[in-house]
């Protein structure tokens, strides 16, 4: 149980209507003398939906009204005041709790909220009536097997700190929530994988499970029995906990075991690696082999070209998104265009990657990031031929000013 009398006697809150300019120890008195709960929103200066609170929830009349009626309210730094932040275990910004005079915590609620979101979240607090239990009567009214449901509220168990139930629910959608609901399958393997990792920083025996799920999947193919789930999980979990080299040397081990035969084809679970293997082979300076498995070059980074356009068409409405997909095609063409230069006997193929990328975008942006990894592959004159198109406009527009 935290007690005010044990916390910093000196800890003060920034002043901000309808926050008051208290100490820690003396809104704990305030609050027990006019029977009210001490409300501290913890930020941080570089919290954006820190800020979002402050220009609309706590601006809103509604919220000022029955924050002054209901609590003492502060405002506290969770960097500058981390004794406090500690004491009541703040890891995500911002956190709003509600603490009673004695200094026990009633309940928080994490994150960005409206004001009227915020005003029914903190009166359940007040209530006793905790998120969880919200999403728990949605389970128990629309059915324990939808994974997106409980993965919902195996989240806001964790914002709890309820992690025990919070793992069981997530594991659950991980082991059982692709045979209940087939479009949970991309899910499964990236935002559910971010939760638990994400859990398993506060509560080991989270990433315990995923290694131990991981390993399953790695005996599966390393006797041979190649399927695409046991690939990506073995490699998705891999990325997820810092594991990504054990990806790589169970690739190279896949060398002496023989694919897979299925319906008359066979799963080549090497293969399927390869291309979550390419940035550690391209550290590993592995370029003959990231050319021989990759097949014609050109082939590859058009058909990485042709998925930006089709991308771009359906997202003209938000350029930030299409700035990000042009980001990430570049890049990932760049890592084969780098394979192509570094093996010195490729640069036909390179010079067709380089045109390539350059007719989708010739910008000074993408030809740094293109110069970028043909110094790594050591062909400084090659970057330097890449660049020079751009240090010539640049010459010319300052000789134009």
């Amino acid at each position: 149980m935290l007690h005010f009398a044990l916390l910093p006697a000196l800890v003060f809150a920034r002043s901000d209507e309808p926050f008051r300019e208290l100490s820690f120890a003396d809104a704990l008195s305030r609050a027990a003398e006019t029977e009210r709960v001490v409300m501290v929103d913890f930020f941080t200066t570089w919290c954006a939906p820190c800020k979002q609170l402050d220009r609309v929830t706590w601006k809103d009349e509604g919220v000022r009204s029955w924050l002054a009626k209901t609590t003492v309210a502060l405002k506290i730094d969770a960097e500058i005041e981390t004794e406090l932040a500690e004491r009541y275990a703040i890891d995500a910004y911002p956190s709003i709790l509600f603490i009673g005079p004695d200094g026990d915590e009633i309940g928080r609620v994490v994150g960005y909220r409206d004001p009227a979101p915020f005003l029914t979240e903190a009166r359940d607090v007040l209530a006793g009536v905790r998120k969880s239990d919200r999403t728990r009567e949605e389970l128990d009214e629309k059915g324990w097997n939808q994974p997106m449901l409980r993965h919902n509220h195996a989240r806001e168990l964790v914002r709890e700190r309820r992690f025990e139930e919070a793992l069981e629910h997530y594991l659950w959608c991980f082991d059982e929530g692709v045979a209940n609901d087939a479009s949970y399958s991309g899910v499964r393997v990236s935002f559910l994988l971010n939760s638990i990792a994400a859990l398993g920083t506060k509560y080991p025996p989270a990433l315990a499970a995923l290694r131990a799920r991981r390993d399953a999947a790695m005996a599966e193919l390393m006797a041979g029995r190649t399927t695409t789930e046991a690939v990506t999980d073995f490699s998705s979990i891999n990325s997820h906990v810092g594991d990504e080299q054990l990806t790589l040397e169970v690739y190279d081990r896949l060398a002496d075991v023989e694919a897979q035969r299925v319906n008359g084809g066979r799963l080549d679970a090497r293969q399927m690696l390869f291309w979550d293997v390419v940035p550690l082979l391209l550290d590993a300076r592995r370029y003959e082999e990231i050319v021989s498995r990759m097949g014609r070059a050109k082939f590859v980074v058009s058909r990485l070209t042709r998925s930006y356009r089709l991308s771009k068409s359906m997202m003209v409405h938000d350029e930030e998104y299409a700035a990000y997909a042009l980001r990430t095609a570049v890049e990932e063409c760049a890592r084969f265009y780098e394979a192509a230069v570094g093996t010195r006997a490729n640069d036909e193929d390179a010079e067709l990657l380089l045109a390539d990328v350059l007719e989708l975008d010739d910008s000074p942006e993408t030809r740094e990031v293109l110069a970028r990894h043909a110094r790594r592959a050591e062909r400084p004159e090659v970057a330097d031929a890449i660049l020079g198109k751009v240090e010539r406009e640049s010459a010319g527009a300052r000789e134009q000013d």
